[in-house]
């Protein structure tokens, strides 16, 4: 259904609500479409947005609508993103960064470390990250090459994580309803429940080192499951 492409530190806004927005970047940036009606060759809507060099992607959300409390941030840069608005299935090729910042007050149940809960969460790797939407509000993240996350809490407590790869699965919190349109340059936000780090895994918080080959972590219990493979040992210093 064509495309347009626009070169030269394009800048790219699009908001829902007065309460949030979302913003792409990129030396050059290419919006795919496609027919909603291949018969009849009509409605167009938005299929794929390709951002290439110094390319960014940033959704922000607001609790107020007068923008005065620090806001909800899900961000992805890198040198080359594809993005999909229908399914908010991404793509990052090249060294990249994942940014997830939720700044609210946690609820009293919700699990709270180093490594997990509210706060600002960055990943960083070197090869590629993919995102696989799962359900309608559940996806899959898979980072490979120098895998490092660092996580910090709101009160200060910093973990790290570094691998080879990072599998991590996420929830949409504010999923499209169905009569929503899906057209718009609109990402969300995602909330990490579950990840697993393989090959030369090293965990570090302020009062335990860990090295294994796999560290499957509930970020929602705390409960982590270690292994190593054969010939090969957990070490855990406390």
């Amino acid at each position: 259904a064509g495309a347009l492409t626009l070169g030269g530190e394009v800048d790219i806004r699009s908001s829902q609500t007065p309460k949030d927005v979302s913003q792409m970047t990129g030396d050059e940036l290419r919006l795919e479409f496609m027919y909603l009606n291949s018969s009849t060759n009509s409605n167009r809507e938005l299929d794929k947005v390709i951002a290439k060099n110094n390319a960014q992607i940033e959704h922000r959300v607001w609790e107020d609508e007068d923008n005065a409390s620090p806001p909800i941030v899900y961000y992805i840069g890198g040198d080359h993103i594809e993005y999909v608005p229908s399914t908010q299935e991404t793509l990052a090729v090249g060294h990249g960064e994942l940014v997830l910042r939720d700044p609210r007050k946690p609820d009293i149940e919700s699990h709270q470390s180093a490594l997990a809960g509210k706060g600002t969460t960055r990943f960083t790797w070197s090869q590629k990250l993919q995102t696989l939407q799962l359900s309608k509000e559940l996806y899959r993240l898979n980072m490979n090459g120098d895998v490092e996350m660092v996580h910090k809490s709101l009160e200060g407590q910093i973990g790290m994580i570094t691998s080879n790869a990072i599998e991590a699965i996420a929830i949409d919190p504010n999923p499209y309803s169905q009569s929503e349109s899906i057209s718009e340059l609109t990402m969300r936000g995602m909330e990490l429940k579950q990840l697993k780090a393989t090959g030369d895994v090293y965990v570090a918080t302020e009062s335990r080192r860990v090295d294994c080959d796999v560290f499957d972590y509930n970020l929602q219990t705390g409960l982590a499951k270690l292994s190593a493979q054969k010939g090969k040992q957990v070490a855990i210093v406390t």
